[in-house]
């Protein structure tokens, strides 16, 4: 067979973690607002990621690709996991001071731009859309984020 046990196991545990922690939220905080909704959202995600495991491992679909076994692979990390993560940790860096709309727009507008090849009226315009769909989602939902240069709902 061309998978490996560990994955399934890994995969399957963080499973089983998801759902006990989302059962442990929803009877220890049980007073605090929001707290049966993280709850179950934690005890989805755990179900849905150990249903998932269990229908690839069966369905034998879980083994390497052939681009991952091949041994002309250097063992680097690609360019775009690099580039990816650095817009993701300026973005993370910038909320603090431009505020939460703001970041979400240059990292929408640096990905669009570096990762997706989008040119920059359309990259601008799907950022922007973007930034404050977001900002509205969360304003509405009642979470308080860091508001920056530009006040948002």
């Amino acid at each position: 067979m061309g998978w490996k046990w560990i994955e399934p196991t890994v995969l399957l545990g963080l499973s089983i973690v998801a759902v006990l922690e989302g059962l442990r939220v929803i009877s220890r905080y049980t007073t605090t607002f929001g707290s049966v909704q993280a709850g179950g959202y934690l005890i989805l995600l755990g179900a849905v990621l150990g249903f998932l495991t269990v229908f690839v491992w069966f369905t034998g679909n879980l083994g390497l690709r052939k681009s991952q076994n091949s041994k002309n692979d250097k063992r680097r990390i690609p360019k775009q996991v690099v580039i990816c993560l650095l817009i993701l940790a300026g973005s993370s860096l910038c909320i603090p001071w431009l505020g939460y709309m703001l970041s979400t727009i240059l990292f929408f507008l640096a990905y669009f731009m570096l990762l997706g090849g989008y040119r920059w009226v359309p990259a601008l315009l799907y950022s922007i859309a973007l930034g404050i769909t977001f900002a509205v989602i969360f304003a509405k939902a009642g979470m308080m984020l860091p508001q920056g240069l530009i006040p948002w709902p």
